[in-house]
């Protein structure tokens, strides 16, 4: 396929930091790689070296298997002469976009900080790839040692806090599968036991219950068009919200059990201020509006009622619609009575 244009390269980056819930600023000029961003959330803020160019395919001369894809690292002026930076307080990437399975593939930067010449050539697995556009986290390693990963655009940014780690993973045949192994596309939640114990670590367990809370948010958010389903509100306030929370065991990732929620109606759904009941009725708890009024924290009801659609929008897809069991499982596992919501 043709190289995608520069500024659509860029787009798509901070398109996929703002699927990892996080915000970015170019702070360098889109003519001239590499590009850096300023990435950021409430929690933290640091700074990202990228260079990106688009994935091709053919592995080059040598290669040794037909379904390899390549970037080639075209560097302008004398720029290949100094490699790769890698400023202090950074973190350095080296990206390749595939436009027609909308994945990334991450290269170990340190393994190409030294170039060879002006135009050098790193390349991917097209099954690391496959994998990665149906939700899970592909590698590979090379003879020579090189390793690449390939990940769905929501983890780009859990990639760069993590790239070491990850490459590290990349190296080792148990690792990799393992990794391959946690990120497995299912409906169940992540348990310590679905990571095998070589890799069972806190940063293992940390990592990849991020990886599928992040597919979770995405897939709930592309299902329902970025619109809460109580308000029909976009403007990028969505969210994704479980039906039955993650904190009961019958919890699962379907996405009959998750919601679109602006974060003002995702809080109030968390707290039980509203509920949606079988029949997809919005409805709102008239028990927890009466202990609002006994707190004097009661103002803006009236206007938050007004917010309210009656009833809940629904995915075109009726097969991604919520359960009816699911919503009257979650009156009963928080102990509300759904006669008290009108």
């Amino acid at each position: 396929m043709p190289a995608v244009p520069r500024d659509e390269l860029i787009s798509r980056f901070e398109e996929s930091v703002r699927d990892s819930g996080y915000q970015s600023l170019l702070l360098s000029d889109q003519k001239t790689k590499p590009f850096r961003f300023d990435v950021y959330n409430d929690i933290e803020r640091f700074t990202i070296i990228a260079y990106i160019w688009t994935l091709t395919q053919g592995g080059g001369k040598g290669r040794h298997r037909d379904d390899e894809f390549k970037i080639q690292l075209t560097l302008s002026g004398n720029q290949w002469q100094k490699g790769l930076l890698f400023p202090e307080n950074t973190v350095t990437l080296l990206l390749g976009w595939s436009e027609d399975l909308h994945v990334w593939a991450g290269f170990d930067a340190h393994y190409h900080q030294v170039l060879t010449g002006r135009s050098n050539m790193v390349s991917i697995y097209g099954d690391a790839l496959e994998k990665a556009a149906n939700g899970q986290i592909g590698m590979n390693k090379k003879d020579n040692g090189e390793t690449a990963v390939a990940f769905p655009p929501f983890f780009l940014v859990d990639y760069a806090k993590n790239v070491n780690v990850l490459h590290g993973y990349a190296q080792e045949e148990v690792a990799t599968e393992a990794v391959e192994q946690a990120t497995l596309k299912t409906d169940n939640p992540l348990k310590v036991a679905d990571i095998p114990a070589v890799k069972r670590s806190t940063i293992s367990v940390t990592l990849f219950q991020r990886y599928r809370d992040r597919r979770f948010r995405s897939n709930i958010i592309r299902i329902y068009g970025n619109r809460c389903a109580i308000t029909g509100m976009q403007l990028d306030l969505v969210d994704a919200a479980h039906i039955i929370d993650v904190a009961y065991d019958e919890s699962t990732d379907e996405a009959k059990n998750g919601l679109c929620l602006s974060a003002l109606c995702h809080r109030a759904f968390d707290i039980g201020l509203i509920g949606v009941t079988p029949e997809y009725r919005v409805v709102l708890s008239q028990e927890k509006v009466a202990e609002l009024q006994g707190r004097a924290v009661i103002d803006g009801l009236d206007t938050f009622r007004g917010l309210l659609r009656p009833d809940l929008i629904l995915p075109q897809d009726p097969a991604y619609h919520p359960s009816p069991e699911y919503l009257r499982r979650r009156f009963e596992l928080h102990g509300w009575d759904i006669s008290s919501f009108s």
